[in-house]
């Protein structure tokens, strides 16, 4: 078929559903638009999964592949949290979640930024840095930051819970863990995460059940790297961890936090009103970056 028999066609096409008259043309225009709209939608949509999935695609970021250098790792988990969050879902679910937001953001806060987070599993962070970036002392000092952080931001939510959470939440606790390995870090969706059988171990010493709720677990290839004051106390123990064998311990019984400073209500108050904040710039910054695929040309 020639373009003169296209052409013959169409025009047949045309004559048959009366497109060739004032109405049929305006019938024939608005359906051709519609097509147009559908099929530019169309176009958009693919064109934004195509760049969702290519974010998609992890790639390891260049850093690790020119360097050897290990990964200090630093894990601190909430103990109770499980059973926290099953007696106070009843009661006040709403208070039981903004409870953990606030402590983890505590966590987060405490140690200025000179750690990296990587992964947020619910009670648990895990943070990560170059191993050679931080002294003993001051990977020390972060450490026990953090438990000042959670003790202090306990006793500022235990001042305004209720009763019904109260309990439980004094109940809760905190243990860190300190790994030192290869870690191969790697861009997944707009974020950096953490791979290899060291990071597998970091998780594995989470669970390794001491009978106790607070402490700071150190591996021998961390303990080189972290210095606390000799007034606490240290033991050593060997645990045997499945697939890794029998792992050689210092664990560090972290005392209370000497009366966390009260905190007047207005500082309190900006602390919240700062943390709402960081979130509420997160969400414009998502919906920016959604609006701005949505917009992009076909």
């Amino acid at each position: 078929m020639d373009s003169h028999d296209i052409v013959d066609a169409l025009q047949h096409l045309a004559t048959s559903l009366h497109l060739n008259t004032p109405i049929g043309a305006l019938t024939a225009g608005s359906l051709a638009m519609g097509a147009f709209y559908l099929a530019r939608r169309k176009i958009r949509s693919w064109m934004v999964s195509r760049t969702l999935t290519a974010n998609e695609q992890p790639t390891f970021t260049a850093a690790d592949k020119a360097s050897d250098g290990e990964t200090l790792l630093v894990m601190p988990d909430i103990s109770g949290y499980s059973k926290f969050l099953s007696s106070s879902q009843a009661t006040d679910p709403t208070q039981a979640k903004e409870t953990i937001i606030a402590l983890l953001d505590a966590l987060i806060r405490s140690f200025g930024g000179r750690l990296k987070v990587a992964k947020l599993e619910g009670d648990a962070i895990l943070f990560y840095a170059d191993a050679d970036s931080l002294t003993p002392t001051e990977l020390g000092q972060i450490i026990l930051g953090i438990y000042r952080a959670f003790d202090l931001t306990q006793e500022l939510l235990l001042t305004r819970g209720s009763s019904s959470t109260n309990k439980a939440l004094s109940n809760l606790d905190l243990k860190v863990v300190v790994h030192s390995g290869h870690a191969e870090r790697f861009a997944f969706r707009n974020a950096i995460d953490l791979i290899g059988t060291d990071v597998v171990l970091t998780y594995r010493l989470l669970k390794i059940g001491l009978g106790k709720t607070r402490y700071i677990v150190a591996t021998d290839k961390a303990i080189a790297q972290l210095q606390v004051p000799t007034s606490i106390s240290t033991q050593r123990l060997t645990k045997n961890i499945p697939e890794f064998g029998n792992v050689e311990l210092s664990i560090f019984d972290v005392p209370q936090s000497s009366a966390a400073t009260p905190v007047p209500q207005q500082v309190e108050a900006h602390r919240t009103r700062q943390s709402r904040n960081r979130i509420k710039q997160l969400i414009r910054r998502i919906v920016a970056q959604v609006n701005k695929l949505k917009g992009s040309p076909a």
